[in-house]
C-alpha cells in the first residue's frame, strides 16, 4: 500500500446492492447536508443516506449518532462491516456510514479532510460502478471497480468522477480512534 490508498478484493458486495436496490424502490431520501460549496469546489453527492453521522464536539472529540434504520439493514451490513475490520481498521470506531449515488457526468472535486479531523480513515465500497466510475487520490487517478474496497488517506487529496452513462453508487465506511469518540447514540428520525 502506498500512502494514499490500500486496494482489497471483496466480491461479496450483494447484501449491499440490496439496500442500494430497495432505497431505489422506495425512494432514496434527499439529505441537503451533503451538498455544499466550499471556495471554488463544488461538492455534490446526487443522493445520500446516513446510516452512521459523526461530528466534532468539544475537545476535538467526536459524537456519533446511529440512525434507527440500521438495524433494518444489519443482517446485509454486519459481513460488510466485519471483512472491513479485518483488513483494514484496528483499533477504530465506525464514525459514518453512508450510501451514496454520484449520477452521470458529476464529478466530486479532490479535497481532503484536513488537520481538524486528523485520524480518520475511510473505506471505499464501490456498489455499482461503470468503465468511467474513478477516484483520485493523491497523484493517483483509479477505475472504481464492484468487487473491490478502497482505503483512502483521508489527509491527502481524493475526490470521484463518473463521466459513465449510468449512476455510481458506493458505501462509505469512516473510523475513527476509539479513544477520539466521546458519545454514540441513536437517532430516532423517521425510517426508510
Amino acid at each position: 500500500m502506498d500512502d494514499n490508498l490500500k486496494i482489497s478484493d471483496f466480491r461479496e458486495t450483494s447484501g449491499l446492492k440490496d439496500i442500494a436496490r430497495r432505497l431505489d424502490e422506495e425512494g432514496w431520501p434527499e439529505w441537503e447536508g451533503r451538498l455544499k460549496t466550499s471556495g471554488n469546489l463544488d461538492h455534490i453527492e446526487d443522493y445520500s443516506f446516513p446510516f452512521i453521522w459523526s461530528g466534532l464536539c468539544n475537545e476535538g472529540l467526536f459524537e456519533i449518532e446511529m440512525h434507527e434504520t440500521l438495524e433494518k439493514f444489519k443482517k446485509e451490513i454486519d459481513p460488510v462491516l466485519d471483512f472491513i475490520y479485518a483488513n483494514f481498521v484496528f483499533d477504530s470506531v465506525i464514525s459514518k456510514m453512508i450510501l451514496c449515488k454520484l449520477k452521470s457526468k458529476r464529478i466530486l472535486d479532490p479535497h481532503f479532510f484536513g488537520s481538524c479531523i486528523f485520524g480518520v480513515r475511510r473505506v471505499l465500497v464501490p456498489v455499482e460502478a461503470n468503465k468511467k466510475s474513478t477516484m483520485v487520490t493523491g497523484d493517483k487517478i483509479v477505475c472504481l471497480e464492484v468487487g473491490n474496497a478502497y482505503e483512502i488517506n483521508t489527509q491527502g487529496l481524493f475526490g470521484l468522477g463518473n463521466m459513465g452513462g449510468a449512476d455510481q453508487v458506493h458505501f462509505i465506511f469512516d473510523f475513527v480512534p476509539e479513544d477520539r469518540v466521546s458519545d454514540i447514540r441513536t437517532n430516532k428520525g423517521d425510517a426508510i
